[in-house]
């Protein structure tokens, strides 16, 4: 969103975030920007020769002009854990495991140590409607808290509910990535079916492993 203000208004904006001001000089007029994220402030500077004493013209030419027209700064920093994790994504396909018109458990196995940043998920013949939860479990005891396959320990809840699209790739992604996850346990994706149909769906994990 841009919006345009008084010289003011963009050079305080850019002092309070410690942000360098992007300039141009096009018809006789500086134009200057703001910007920070999706917020833009904008002014126009009429440009005179020689410049005039106590303008904003000086101001900006004495105060800001020589520092600007820096790279703007993204507002999210991402880190992955100091260079000791690498992208190890894997997939899964639910086959007949989902039922029509039912909520089915569809249980699937970490294969090693793994962090989780998010998943894409796609169903060519889910209804709009269906929806899922997940979770992660443990029900074989890997973390000694006494899971068993009737009465799995929960170890997190990920996504308390999400309406899919069906017929489309539904991804829910995360800036940052969880704890690491022992192998063994497992993402639990309870789907909610509400049609006559019995979906099948597949299921892309954004993972991380340890660098050896």
């Amino acid at each position: 969103m841009e919006l345009s203000v008084d010289w003011t208004t963009v050079k305080n904006f850019a002092s309070t975030r410690n942000i360098s001001l992007q300039w141009i000089l096009f018809n006789s007029n500086y134009f200057v920007w703001a910007i920070d994220g999706n917020a833009e402030l904008c002014t126009q500077i009429p440009y005179i020769s020689p410049t005039p004493s106590g303008s904003d013209q000086l101001d900006f030419e004495t105060n800001y002009q020589t520092a600007g027209n820096e790279s703007p700064r993204g507002s999210v920093v991402q880190v992955l854990g100091s260079d000791t994790l690498t992208l190890c994504p894997f997939g899964a396909f639910s086959g007949t495991t989902l039922q029509a018109n039912a909520t089915t458990n569809w249980d699937i196995p970490l294969p090693e140590n793994m962090t989780l940043r998010g998943a894409n998920m796609f169903s060519s013949n889910a209804q709009l409607g269906d929806w899922i939860s997940v979770t992660v479990i443990d029900k074989t005891n890997i973390t000694g808290q006494g899971g068993t396959t009737t009465s799995p320990t929960l170890l997190g809840t990920y996504v308390i509910s999400w309406f899919l699209v069906p017929g489309l790739w539904n991804k829910i992604e995360d800036v940052s990535i969880s704890e690491t996850i022992p192998a063994g346990v497992f993402l639990r994706v309870t789907y909610t079916s509400t049609g006559s149909t019995p979906p099948t769906a597949i299921l892309n994990l954004i993972s991380y492993v340890g660098t050896p």
